[in-house]
């Protein structure tokens, strides 16, 4: 159903939901609702059927990291970061979850932990710059500075992408 959503995808959801009225259950049917309604920042809407995928034992890792962005703009921060963490223990190799995560544990003052989130992201995709600079961010904390690391981090990330503004 994905190839079909490619154009205009919010004008889906209304065609979506009328499939759901028809066919309630229909795990995909609701997964592909619940994403459209948190991309287009329609949190509200997109939690009942999050919630419903998770009771029903219908939940994938981009319905766990769903929900995390549903909790994280709601600042439901711990449960943001259960959301992320189920996500990542069902697919480890996403480097955007493990962004988010680097970024809502740094928001939840969890340094350490924030840092680690953040260089499994570079493992996870050593391509993206944005890991990079968060974490050199992190390396730039006045009760841990570390110079030396944070002119490495930003070398590597303009050797990659030698016109980023970020």
């Amino acid at each position: 159903m994905n190839h079909f959503l490619k154009g205009c995808r919010a004008i889906w959801v209304p065609v979506l939901r009328l499939i759901l009225f028809f066919v309630p259950h229909h795990g995909p049917t609701r997964r592909t609702v619940s994403h459209l309604l948190v991309e287009n920042k329609r949190y509200a809407e997109a939690l009942p059927y999050l919630q419903h995928l998770l009771e029903s034992g219908q939940a994938t890792g981009q319905v766990h990291a769903d929900l995390a962005q549903v909790y994280f703009n709601s600042q439901r921060l711990t449960a943001a970061e259960k959301s992320l963490r189920s996500a990542l223990a069902l697919e480890p190799t996403r480097a955007s979850w493990w962004l988010n995560l680097g970024i809502l544990l740094t928001k939840r003052q969890h340094r350490e932990a924030a840092i680690h989130a953040f260089e499994k992201a570079i493992l996870a995709d050593p391509n993206r710059v944005n890991p990079l600079f968060f974490l050199a961010n992190e390396y730039l904390n006045p009760s841990h500075t570390d110079a030396l690391r944070v002119e490495a981090l930003c070398r590597q990330a303009l050797k990659i992408d030698p016109h980023h503004e970020g």
